[in-house]
């Protein structure tokens, strides 16, 4: 057996394999939602065929200096925006409608209720996130980082919950005035966690941007979310971190904002009337909160390390059946 040509060919895989991201992933048509299994509000019903899910909501954005070109670390306060500045963005979203094959498949009524006036999905999430250039002050762009790796205090994570909301009227309320209540009290179905990555931009002279994140799945309500993958009828709570062989489902948010949603030409004043977060500072451009809608859609990729196991056993298997010819 020629042990350095097998060495060599198993280097090429470990280098393949560690170039590999998260980002390398498969996406997922044709999921669905299975409301039976969704415990403690008493719903039937199962909806498929889901391409992806569009959501709108309120999101808060505080920015913290890291060089001192401001009042280290405080936020709301100081005269500049700089490269390196972080990001700590909150923000509580409602799923307003299902899209199938690119056509919404069941859409809201009136801006309040979704899903026939029977039941809703709601999002809050609390992200970090990195300045990458403030060359222009108006036009600032940001790169998502990962939970812990930043000072802002963002968890990381994007919750998501299921509420019957015929039983006690407890629907969301996303109005930038008078909303915030109830996107938390349904049941709560998948956690994802931010990836390193994605982003987006602020705008000042249009009071608007937009924000791309991927998150992957920490745990999930069993039975909930399926899909069709390798040809089988799959429950995504399987695709969690550290599940062998390692597939990962992914969640992936393509989002707007609005810090303007009145039109009044100033950045909004907020708060609304309730807010789950500690944050609810108004101090532009330092501190605000926005209106954002946008979309969700799931994908499913092998980690890494995955890919380099197989990868070293199919370089292994080469190795056996060359030995075995020579």
């Amino acid at each position: 057996m020629n042990i350095r040509r097998l060495i060599v060919g198993l280097a090429i895989v470990a280098l393949l394999s560690t170039g590999m991201t998260a980002q390398a992933a498969i996406n997922i048509s044709g999921w669905e939602i299975n409301l039976t299994n969704v415990t403690g509000q008493d719903l039937i019903g199962v909806y498929d065929n889901i391409d992806t899910i569009g959501f709108t909501g309120i999101t808060h954005t505080t920015l913290f200096d890291l060089d001192d070109s401001f009042n280290d670390p405080a936020p709301g306060a100081g005269t500049a925006i700089t490269d390196n500045d972080e990001i700590l963005i909150d923000g509580l979203l409602r799923a307003t409608e299902i899209v199938s094959a690119g056509t919404p498949a069941v859409v809201s009524g009136s801006g309040m209720e979704i899903f026939n006036f029977t039941w809703e999905m709601t999002f809050d999430f609390s992200v970090a996130a990195l300045i990458t250039d403030a060359s222009n002050p108006l036009m600032p762009t940001f790169s998502h980082i990962e939970a812990g790796a930043d000072s802002t205090g963002a968890d990381g994570f994007l919750d998501v919950y299921i509420d019957n909301i015929l039983v006690d009227g407890s629907q969301s309320n996303s109005d930038m005035t008078l909303g915030g209540n109830n996107f938390q009290d349904g049941t709560h179905v998948a956690r994802f966690q931010i990836l390193n990555g994605d982003g987006g931009g602020l705008n000042f002279s249009t009071l608007g941007g937009s924000d791309d994140a991927t998150f992957e799945l920490v745990w999930a309500l069993e039975g909930v979310f399926w899909a069709a993958i390798g040809g089988e009828n799959t429950d995504l709570s399987t695709l969690t971190i550290g599940d062998t062989p390692d597939p990962v489902l992914l969640a992936v948010t393509d989002s707007n904002f609005d810090m303007d949603p009145d039109n009044d030409g100033e950045i909004n004043s907020g708060p609304p009337s309730t807010w789950n977060f500690a944050d609810n500072g108004v101090n532009p451009p330092f501190e605000f909160f926005a209106s954002e809608d946008g979309s969700l859609h799931l994908e499913v990729t092998p980690e890494p390390a995955s890919l380099l196991i197989w990868g070293l056993l199919a370089m292994l298997a080469m190795g056996v059946c060359w030995w075995k010819k020579q």
